[in-house]
């Protein structure tokens, strides 16, 4: 997920981008973040592009807290670290570049509505005032194409679909289904393994008895 991906997906549910103003947002933050098992997740904070030292949240509020974690940031003046992530170990942030990065994927967005009637599937925090969400734009699911069947890796029957409109794709190579949050959690069929950053899926739906 890039940070214009995440941006585009909070702004499709009338939200921005988390701005952060105090330990208890950070902590609230944070505490959102460990509860859906989301390791790190983009947050509102940027640079402008190649001038790190001018840094601005997407919601227009004044920049007056960090929580940077030891030695960040620690991106040069003409890098293009300008994005920033916040972790659920301890709620530090990182200086991230606002792309794709194929080495380490962020699966997340923090997302930020200021109103104190939730939209459905965010969650209010009183001590902020305000409704978030994490949002993933693909997760991986448990369905697999085997010799031309679909079967769930748990050995569960396969009685039940969400595809989308003309999905699965007929003698494709995508032979994983990933559901997508945003359009409701309809599935469409995925290569299991790519190249491709563009394609790349973002996260995993786990399950455990």
């Amino acid at each position: 997920m890039s940070r214009m991906d995440a941006l585009l997906d909070c702004a499709s549910k009338g939200a921005f981008l988390a701005s952060i103003h105090s330990d208890e947002e950070n902590d609230a933050i944070k505490d959102l973040l460990m509860k859906g098992k989301v390791s790190r997740a983009y947050i509102g904070l940027q640079s402008k592009k190649y001038d790190v030292a001018q840094r601005y949240w997407s919601d227009g509020t004044p920049v007056n807290y960090f929580k940077w974690m030891s030695g960040k940031p620690d991106n040069g003046k003409y890098e293009d670290d300008g994005c920033v992530v916040i972790s659920a170990k301890g709620g530090f942030w990182d200086d991230w570049a606002c792309e794709v990065n194929a080495d380490v994927e962020i699966s997340a967005a923090v997302c930020q509505i200021n109103k104190r009637m939730c939209p459905e599937g965010f969650a209010y925090f009183s001590v902020t005032n305000n409704c978030y969400r994490y949002s993933a734009l693909r997760l991986f699911i448990g369905l697999k194409l085997v010799d031309g069947e679909y079967v769930w890796t748990d050995g569960e029957p396969y009685d039940y679909s969400n595809w989308d409109k003309a999905k699965p794709t007929s003698g494709s190579r995508q032979e994983c289904a990933v559901m997508i949050p945003a359009r409701n959690g309809i599935w469409d069929d995925w290569k299991c393994i790519s190249s491709c950053k563009k394609c790349m899926v973002y996260g995993a739906i786990c399950e455990i008895e």
